[in-house]
């Protein structure tokens, strides 16, 4: 007789994992109007991280129009584990960018449809790269 877990199955609507990247976010501001959504939601989690495309990417951006933190975000049952793809959401360089993000976390993320396309650039770049 088997016995499995409830939050083992896939559900959509469990929760998501959120990393900012700490070395681009504008500090506390960033952070604040990200906790504040996470806080609503029922299983998310924000963490401050290394940036997530690589250090490189990272300290080349700063000095370019693309400048802005980069928030890595993996849908994921209760339990953690992850359901599908993550989504690279960014750069995020506008308070309007920070409250489109906070509210599309709101609606527990499952992929990027959701994000304006300013804030899926970067996915939509490296898809592109990856295809050539």
């Amino acid at each position: 007789m088997s016995t499995r877990r409830e939050d083992s199955k896939p559900n959509p609507a469990a929760g998501f994992t959120a990393a900012i990247c700490g070395a681009c976010s504008d500090g506390e501001h960033d952070l604040e109007l990200l906790r504040e959504a996470v806080r609503r939601s029922t299983h998310g989690m924000l963490m401050r991280i290394d940036c997530p495309l690589g250090t490189m990417y990272c300290h080349g951006r700063k000095a370019s129009a693309s400048a802005g933190p980069v928030i890595l975000v993996q849908p994921c049952t209760i339990s953690r584990s992850p359901l599908g793809s993550a989504v690279i959401v960014g750069p995020v360089r506008t308070a309007d960018d920070l409250a489109a993000v906070a509210s599309w976390l709101g609606t527990t993320p499952i992929d990027g449809s959701g994000l304006p396309p300013r804030l899926r650039m970067i996915q939509h770049s490296r898809q592109q790269s990856i295809r050539n």
